[in-house]
């Protein structure tokens, strides 16, 4: 069983949930990327910020600094994203 109080990226927490970062789970309504969206609502939320760690981001060569947060909480907002998602395209199919 992992920590659930670790500090870990959003990028970390998807991979071990199995989730792909890079789909658009808003889209048209949003460009927005799994790990952005995620993201955003952590900051949203005000949550726990923990050290910075550098990393790359989806689809980019370049690294960046990013933000750490406790892995109970990534996964928390990935429920937000990633079920209602799976409702709206099941929901879509009955129709």
């Amino acid at each position: 069983m992992r920590d659930l109080d670790e500090f870990i990226t959003v990028k970390q927490a998807i991979t071990e949930k199995g989730f792909d970062s890079s789909v658009m789970p808003l889209f048209p309504n949003s460009k927005d990327n799994l790990s952005s969206l995620v993201g955003k609502n952590l900051k949203f939320n005000n949550v726990e910020i923990g050290p910075r760690v550098t990393a790359r981001l989806d689809g980019q060569q370049v690294t960046t600094e990013m933000n750490t947060y406790r892995r109970r909480y990534i996964y928390e907002a990935l429920k937000l994203f990633v079920t209602d998602n799976r409702n709206d395209r099941e929901n879509r199919s009955s129709s």
